[in-house]
């Protein structure tokens, strides 16, 4: 008898483990990778759109400056994404990674969107009353001018300040909201993840491609609002280019 309950044990082990192989994975190699790929080109799509849309537009040097700030952090954001995904399937529950994947996006894009524009409204205030002029978000040197020479120096303060204040904006998030509610999430999100199991490569596009090309061209819509300076170096994309590494140091074009 103890034979027999160990056989059947020990084949349900397999069979446990033969669906955890074939389960959802966020980590899942070049398919993966390529997926995230398309998701880059989308959002860039959006953004070449938008700043089509703009009026006046912002130079092209000072709008790419602004966008790599939001591919930085995205990608930062991306792994912190994908970590905690790991994490919270992990913990006790039924729910598999990519599920927590996509549960975890939107409940951070949403927070996150909240947490982000608070902290930028509380940035914005601290840069007037100290005159941390190389932290203006969207100010990079210069004065916005024609030939005005940009700080390189500068917009990488920038970007790794964005990109740290994106990774703790999903932290805060998933700490003070997703952690405590777990078992009642999981709960939730399980049972939707079911019909899926068996197609994991589906599971996958869905959670890494048809719903974040929905909410992240949103996102990076609404947050190159908040990184750009809305005064600053629009209607010169024409004259705009990289004069040298000195802040002040802007040299004014005759015409």
């Amino acid at each position: 008898m103890l034979e027999g309950d160990e056989s059947t044990l020990l084949g349900d082990v397999r069979q446990l483990e033969g669906m955890d192989d074939e389960s959802c994975r966020v980590i899942a190699g070049p398919f993966a990778i390529g997926v995230q790929l398309f998701l880059a080109f989308v959002v860039l799509c959006t953004l070449l759109y938008k700043r089509y849309q703009e009026k006046p537009q912002r130079g092209l040097v000072i709008w790419l400056m602004d966008i790599s700030k939001q591919g930085f952090a995205m990608s930062l954001q991306h792994f912190v994404n994908v970590a905690l995904a790991v994490i919270f399937a992990g913990q006790k529950g039924r729910a598999g990674e990519c599920i927590w994947y996509i549960t975890n996006f939107c409940i951070t894009v949403v927070g996150g969107l909240v947490v982000l524009t608070c902290w930028m409204k509380i940035h914005g205030y601290v840069i007037e009353q100290y005159q941390l002029t190389w932290l203006k978000s969207g100010q990079y040197g210069g004065d916005g001018t024609p030939g005005s020479a940009y700080d390189v120096r500068i917009w990488l303060v920038q970007t790794f300040y964005w990109g740290l204040i994106c990774c703790m904006e999903k932290f805060l998030v998933a700490g003070l909201v997703i952690y405590p509610l777990h078992p009642r999430i999981d709960a939730v999100i399980a049972p939707l993840e079911e019909p899926w199991r068996p197609y994991p490569k589906m599971e996958l596009i869905f959670v890494m491609l048809i719903a974040p090309s929905i909410l992240n061209p949103l996102w990076s819509w609404i947050i190159d609002n908040l990184v750009k300076d809305p005064k600053w170096g629009h209607g010169h994309a024409a004259h705009d280019d990289v004069k040298g590494y000195s802040y002040g140091a802007a040299e004014t074009l005759e015409h």
